[in-house]
């Protein structure tokens, strides 16, 4: 365990240690790294070669091209389906449950992992709104017009490689899904083409977090694999938080 003003590194920490320290911790901020992905057998949704490619604002030549996109994304959301919980979960759960929970960053792109499987649809709802994931959600797409996010399902998917609008859930705009993160025509976008605009808001975020107290920076799956963008946000959190725990 380390204070934000020692210069020695965090003390790594199993989860019931964890669970234990944050007795006293009125405000609680956990940074989830891409090691728990990795160990699940997940891997990131980024490093998919067709999302990666249209992050790059790469575009698609043809709907060949274009349905690589729509189907990466439809393989990784099928394997979140199965996907095992991180050993993490009820940590999480119990700090939403205390109130002490103030917001998640993940690396992933996605929150499938950190809800415990018997989580009431309150306590997702609840956990769910506290994540922020820095890439943006492989779940959601976003709409150009409103800038809502709505879920983006194996219908909606389906939509798009037939050539079908879709519509906004908030604004009932209708119109095409993006297949690069520079798709100007669309009026829809999948959240994690939009990587650049989702890292800024993180750090934004991150830094509106840091200006109240933190009493306690949980850092759980930190790996040598982490983004430029998940070590921004985990150094402007470790700075603000009064304790810093690794687990």
């Amino acid at each position: 365990m380390s204070t934000a003003a020692s210069a020695q590194p965090p003390a790594l920490v199993d989860a019931d240690q964890a669970i234990r320290l944050i007795a006293d911790a009125h405000s609680c901020v956990v940074l989830v790294g891409p090691k728990i992905s990795q160990d699940l057998g997940l891997g990131s949704a980024l490093d998919e070669p067709a999302i990666k490619a249209a992050n790059a604002q790469i575009s698609g030549v043809g709907a060949e091209a274009r349905n690589e996109v729509y189907a990466a994304i439809s393989s990784y959301c099928g394997r979140l389906l199965t996907a095992s919980g991180s050993p993490v979960r009820d940590m999480i759960a119990a700090l939403a449950a205390e109130h002490r929970l103030a917001h998640i960053y993940t690396e992933d792109a996605h929150t499938v992992t950190l809800v415990p499987a018997s989580a009431s649809s309150e306590q997702v709802s609840d956990i769910e709104s506290r994540s922020i994931c820095i890439h943006g959600r492989i779940t959601h797409f976003t709409c150009k017009v409103c800038t809502a996010k709505s879920q983006l399902t194996q219908a909606v998917l389906l939509k798009a490689m037939t050539d079908k609008p879709i519509a906004c859930d908030v604004c009932c705009a209708q119109g095409a899904l993006a297949d690069s993160s520079n798709s100007a025509d669309a009026t829809f976008i999948p959240d994690v083409l939009c990587a650049r605009e989702n890292e800024q808001l993180a750090l934004e975020l991150a830094q509106s977090d840091a200006a109240a107290p933190i009493d306690l920076l949980l850092v759980v799956g930190a790996s040598e694999g982490a983004s430029t963008s998940w070590s921004a946000t985990a150094s402007v959190l470790s700075l603000a938080a009064t304790q810093t725990l690794v687990v």
